[in-house]
């Protein structure tokens, strides 16, 4: 219920009031909610999604593909 609470908080941008009668949870609860299940996310790809680059060469490789978009 988390997960499909967050994603449907995302993808609509909606204020929490309004979910909360679909829901049947509280706007300050669906707060924390969305909060926890983003840092999960985050805590779980951060590694693997930004990756930082510990070389020049790294980071102009970077530059490069940033400039040809």
């Amino acid at each position: 219920m988390k997960l499909a609470l967050t994603l449907r908080q995302l993808a609509s941008g909606n204020n929490y009031a309004p979910m909360k009668f679909g829901w049947r949870v509280p706007h300050n609860t669906q707060s924390i909610m969305v909060r926890e299940v983003c840092q999960a996310i985050i805590d779980e790809y951060m590694d693997e999604v930004m990756v930082c680059p510990n070389t020049p060469e790294g980071w102009r490789s970077i530059a490069d593909k940033f400039y040809q978009r």
